[in-house]
């Protein structure tokens, strides 16, 4: 049986992605985050589910993909044609 434990809740408020939540959980030497973001009735949804953090080596690694996956998201948004 396989033990996940909670080892960081992060937000990430961006002004063009939106606001995020992060809860990072470890499996053995394995980091994976449940990803929710804010609607606009102010409820957090979540979105993706066991996303795994594959090149996370620790809890600061794990972080630090959460920020990219954040800053990627406001790249596309840029980029992305407004119709």
């Amino acid at each position: 049986m396989r033990v996940c434990t909670l080892v960081k809740t992060i937000t990430i408020s961006n002004s063009i992605a939106g606001e995020h939540k992060f809860e990072i959980y470890q499996c053995e030497s394995e980091f994976y985050t449940d990803i929710s973001k804010k609607n606009t009735d102010g409820f957090w949804v979540v979105i993706k589910d066991e996303y795994g953090l594959t090149r996370a080596l620790d809890v600061d690694d794990a972080a630090e993909c959460c920020i990219k996956y954040v800053e990627n998201i406001e790249l596309d948004m840029k980029s992305s044609p407004i119709i």
